[in-house]
């Protein structure tokens, strides 16, 4: 028997647990649309796990809980992998995608052949399975295996049940239909917090009230990635550029969306529109510096990557502004 759970690229890359979850519902993006256009504006970056930028909606920052798993249209659960009685770890996976549930378990790459971890060392990450061929004994799975490009594999049974060391926790997620009603009162307010760098912490009546955690939030961003990237140019964190690259793709979604329920204000979405595709072009530039400057350290790369950081902040700010101007402008 062979079952595949559809799923499509999704539209942010950054970390798996976001690409996982979207890619289950970007087939029918229309559905999901609303609910993405009032959220993953706001960013943080927690100095104490270094460079770890992030989205407010996927940081655990409150409870150890993630905002995006309240994303609408879903069904989430998490098990304690002691709690898997399957013989093997394949008869679960068969089981859980039956009922439609794709999951998303830690699995050590030590075992894959395909890996550069292949028997040379352990390294555990989670890893997405949406399918099964239980007569070719394989699993389909997505992970950031291609240099660090988010892709699809096909993993036998054997490096699979290999893989799984019965420890820690395995979420499943299965999705319906997304039923919500863009907020647009949600997005100016974080579109504000953004722009001032402010905790939102104030938007989530179930958020935690941490008054202590030590967070940095909106365009700060751009400040605090560019003086660690000053202090510690010896080791070279690519996640938050793309973040960065990540964050202006999203708003271009968003625009899109933002343009078929403001009949009124096409003209001035168009011309966001368009501000937001140079954004898009300066954040990819300086993902490409950072990755150049990887290869070859100047000192030449490494002022155009300071200088680009402050471009892009200067030009968010802007498009930020305007960006509230028209929402203002727009009667619900």
């Amino acid at each position: 028997m062979k079952k595949i759970i559809h799923i499509d690229e999704s539209p942010i890359t950054s970390y798996p647990s976001i690409a996982n979850m979207l890619s289950m519902a970007w087939g029918k993006k229309e559905e999901l649309l609303p609910w993405l256009s009032d959220h993953f504006v706001q960013l943080v970056v927690r100095p104490h796990h270094d460079t770890r930028i992030d989205y407010y909606d996927h940081a655990d920052l409150d409870n150890n809980y993630r905002k995006i798993y309240g994303m609408p249209g879903y069904s989430w659960m998490r098990n304690n992998t002691d709690t898997i009685k399957a013989e093997r770890f394949t008869d679960y996976i068969e089981f859980a995608v039956d009922h439609e549930y794709c999951l998303e378990p830690c699995l050590d790459n030590f075992y894959f052949s395909f890996s550069n971890c292949y028997q040379k060392h352990h390294y555990i990450h989670s890893t997405f399975i949406y399918g099964y061929d239980n007569e070719e004994e394989i699993v389909y799975a997505a992970d950031f295996w291609e240099l660090g490009k988010y892709s699809t594999k096909m993993i036998n049974y054997n490096e699979i049940n290999q893989s799984f060391n019965n420890e820690g926790i395995v979420n499943l997620f299965r999705y319906y239909k997304a039923e919500y009603e863009f907020n647009k009162k949600l997005l100016i307010s974080s579109c504000r917090d953004y722009l001032e760098s402010t905790d939102s912490n104030h938007l989530y009546e179930y958020s935690a009230n941490n008054e202590n955690r030590d967070v940095i939030f909106g365009v700060s961003c751009y400040d605090y990635i560019k003086e660690y990237f000053h202090e510690n140019n010896d080791y070279i964190d690519f996640i938050p550029f793309h973040i960065f690259y990540d964050h202006k793709i999203i708003m271009r979604y968003r625009l899109e969306y933002l343009k078929s329920v403001m009949q009124n204000n096409v003209n001035v979405i168009d011309e966001l529109i368009v501000d937001n595709e140079e954004m898009v072009q300066k954040a990819l530039e300086l993902r490409n510096l950072v990755l150049k400057y990887s290869i070859a350290r100047t000192e030449k790369t490494l002022s155009r990557i300071y200088e680009k950081i402050d471009m892009l902040k200067e030009h968010d700010i802007k498009f930020m502004n305007s960006l509230i101007e028209s929402l203002e402008m727009f009667e619900d």
